[in-house]
């Protein structure tokens, strides 16, 4: 009798440790993190970083033009600086600003020769918040001039290759780009904002969510003033280094004469 009761309670057990194993076999898709809540992470951590530098690349093609882009940017608690040149045969520019405070600068360029030699004026004005603003649109101290959030974005798919994770993200022509318009149209020296058809974004960080590069891949048409409405096609990458380590940048010393 007592052998019965034994061989009775090992096959309950048996049972009950079986059941418990298979549900703990796979965790329910809706209690995983989706895609979106992992990169919306991505987007605060780097707004929340305290400094970092980034440095921008790339191309913008209209008509029978390659305009070349490269950029600067270093931000450092609510400090930031960026540079910004330009350069084809038809099209020449560069500008710098610095905010610090309830300082706008902009330092303007007196000659670009090519999109690697500027001389630039031994002078900042200080413009003034509204109208720093209604130029660029923002002060850019986090991951870009994009808006980017649940509701700006109108697609996105995540791929894990190794150990980074690699984010495509397409935004809302409209809702994204509020800022980027008034940023683009000072950049082009555009009468009038452009109009985007297509924004993507391909964003790739490491297995820690830290930035390591975002890729601009958009179309749009603008007024430039040579050349008219044109449709262009932009290929750009920002790489982003020195989280929370950034300190100093090189033309510090210029622009605080005039703070």
């Amino acid at each position: 009798m007592l052998k019965k009761i034994i061989l009775a309670l090992c096959i309950l057990v048996t049972t009950f440790c079986t059941a418990c194993n298979q549900s703990v076999v796979e965790v329910p898709e809706s209690l995983t993190e989706s895609d979106m809540e992992i990169f919306l992470k991505v987007v605060d951590k780097v707004n929340s970083a305290e400094s970092f530098y980034t440095v921008t690349e790339g191309e913008t093609k209209t008509l029978c033009i390659n305009q070349q882009i490269s950029a600067r940017r270093y931000v450092i608690g609510d400090t930031m600086f960026k540079e910004s040149i330009s350069y084809s045969g038809i099209i020449k520019l560069a500008t710098q600003v610095y905010v610090k405070g309830d300082k706008y600068l902009v330092r303007e360029s007196e000659k670009v020769s090519s999109i690697s030699s500027v001389v630039w004026k031994d002078t900042a004005t200080d413009i003034g918040k509204e109208e720093y603003l209604s130029r660029y649109g923002s002060v850019i101290l986090g991951l870009n001039n994009y808006v980017l959030n649940e509701n700006t974005i109108d697609g996105l798919t995540l791929v894990r290759e190794n150990e980074r994770l690699v984010f495509t993200v397409n935004a809302n022509v409209e809702t994204s780009t509020i800022y980027m318009v008034k940023e683009m149209k000072t950049s082009a020296n555009s009468s009038k904002e452009p109009i985007f058809s297509t924004v993507k974004l391909t964003v790739t960080t490491d297995s820690s969510l830290n930035v390591i590069s975002v890729r601009y891949e958009c179309l749009y048409k603008i007024d430039v003033a040579i050349l008219g409405k044109v449709d262009c096609e932009e290929d750009m990458t920002e790489y982003f280094y020195g989280f929370n380590q950034t300190t100093e940048f090189p033309e510090k010393s210029f622009f605080t004469q005039f703070l």
